[in-house]
């Protein structure tokens, strides 16, 4: 062995392995990564490569054909897993738990905001549907809280 690229190829994946045994869903993606640089050849798997190469003479971007098929196996038998870090990086979707969280914190500032204002107008906000439903909510928290008192 004497590309340095197969000796960090098979250290990464050792590293892998043993992250592995800590937290599954993290060695996915991470799996997902190493097999995407082995596919473009910065890091490289096996003694024979099959490549397929697009470009001009020496401005060429080079695919490993080997590696790429061992991908999409990788990403089939684990799709659960990673379409929901695709969402969460690619498309920046939230989870459940994240957007009521973003919610409340919502609630919190327009409850903060609305605290000095008096009952009537407190029903005004509730009452236009033009608002966020965050600040709806915050009045109608308000009201609830002035009526347990």
């Amino acid at each position: 062995i004497t590309d340095i690229r197969v000796i960090i190829s098979v250290a990464l994946l050792f590293m892998v392995l043993l992250i592995h045994y800590f937290n599954f869903d993290l060695a996915i993606k991470i799996t997902l990564g190493i097999i995407i640089l082995g596919v473009f050849q910065i890091l490289i798997f096996f003694p024979v490569n099959m490549t397929f190469s697009l470009g001009y003479a020496n401005s060429s971007i080079v695919f490993d054909i080997l590696v790429f098929a061992i991908g999409v196996i990788h990403f089939a038998t684990n799709w659960k897993i990673l379409s929901k870090f695709y969402n969460k990086v690619v498309k920046n979707e939230l989870t459940e738990e994240e957007t009521m969280i973003k919610s409340r914190e919502k609630i919190s500032l327009f409850k903060s905001r609305f605290s000095d204002k008096s009952d009537r107008e407190l029903n005004t906000i509730i009452n236009n549907e033009k608002l966020l439903p965050e600040a709806i909510n915050a009045a109608k928290e308000i009201l609830k809280d002035r009526q347990t008192k």
